[in-house]
């Protein structure tokens, strides 16, 4: 995977491309903030949701803070997971005090 691969949004309905690791994703990610990769292939679209559920809660190691995940299902049937560092999000939710 090199940084060739990473794009501006996540792609709609279409992409292709071999998987690659999730701590090699986060790394690649927290260098192009912004970027939008595809970090997971899976057998179902609801796999495909929960995985992207996973980075976006913190669920998965390699993704702890400031990722957000979108699943897609390909024009191909094929069931994706595109992820993106955002460092604001590693700060979590503003709250104002009164």
């Amino acid at each position: 995977m090199t940084e060739d691969d990473l794009r501006d949004a996540p792609p709609e309905d279409c992409g292709t491309g071999q998987g690659m690791k999730d701590d090699r994703a986060a790394v690649l990610l927290r260098k192009h903030p912004g970027k939008w990769l595809r970090v997971r292939v899976c057998a179902t679209r609801q796999r495909a949701q929960s995985a992207a559920h996973r980075v976006r809660s913190g669920g998965m190691k390699a993704f702890r803070r400031g990722f957000h995940a979108e699943a897609i299902t390909t024009k191909t049937g094929e069931h994706q997971v595109w992820a993106t560092y955002r460092p604001g999000l590693a700060d979590g939710p503003k709250r104002e005090l009164l």
